[in-house]
């Protein structure tokens, strides 16, 4: 049986309770099949889905409110040991204790120009992912990657892209849907960065990447906030 990791991408407006809760209950769980009841029940599955890490996006909060959920969710995932990824800021984290981030493909451009050390030549981030949506956009930023110092850095530990949208979603509901068949096509081109399948991804269709070779995992948000 096949382990698909998933990242659990936040979205708090569809969440009963609040965000914070929400996660709480994610960090405690390890296998998601079992998490919910209905899910379970309708379909047997062929995987196992475990959780690989938080990203907190949040995208329409002002960054003071970003911040005051991003402290509130660190706690949580601090205490479970479980990585949290911020979404977007990465030009008001340096200093502070957040190594990982998340980043649009546009924000990713403008980072790299600004570099990946501060002043002091400390590393800013350990893991750095990207949302791309073409082969053209992946290979720019392994090519980025391979042409800095980071790779070669100790302290940096993983690089990685979200592609999509795989499915189509609510999110994006005049986008049609790239498809398994893309995605593969993506990974078989990549050297070294991993590679997450997002949109319109749910409990119902996850057995659907069991097969895709060389696939780090999932992003997954809609059924992930109405636990």
């Amino acid at each position: 049986m096949r382990i698909i990791k998933v990242k659990a991408v936040t979205n708090r407006k569809l969440c009963e309770k609040s965000l914070e809760l929400v996660v709480d209950k994610l960090v405690k769980k390890s296998l998601f099949v079992n998490i919910n009841e209905n899910f379970s029940q309708k379909k047997q599955f062929d995987c196992e889905v475990l959780l690989d890490s938080i990203l907190l996006r949040e995208k329409d909060l002002s960054i003071q409110n970003y911040f005051k959920l991003l402290e509130k969710i660190s706690n949580v995932c601090n205490n479970k040991g479980v990585k949290l990824f911020v979404h977007n800021f990465y030009e008001l984290l340096d200093g502070k204790e957040y190594k990982k981030i998340h980043l649009p493909y546009s924000r990713f451009i403008e980072f790299a120009y600004n570099g990946f050390y501060d002043f002091k030549g400390n590393l800013l981030f350990d893991e750095i992912g990207v949302s791309v949506h073409s082969e053209l956009e992946v290979l720019n930023v392994e090519d980025i990657l391979k042409k800095s110092e980071v790779l070669k850095d100790v302290n940096f530990k993983r690089g990685y892209v979200t592609v999509g949208n795989i499915f189509e979603t609510s999110c994006k509901p005049n986008k049609k849907g790239v498809g398994i068949e893309f995605l593969q096509n993506i990974i078989s081109k990549v050297t070294f960065l991993d590679v997450f399948a997002i949109g319109g991804i749910t409990m119902r269709n996850i057995s659907s990447f069991e097969n895709v070779q060389g696939l780090k995992g999932v992003c997954m948000m809609s059924d992930l906030m109405k636990i």
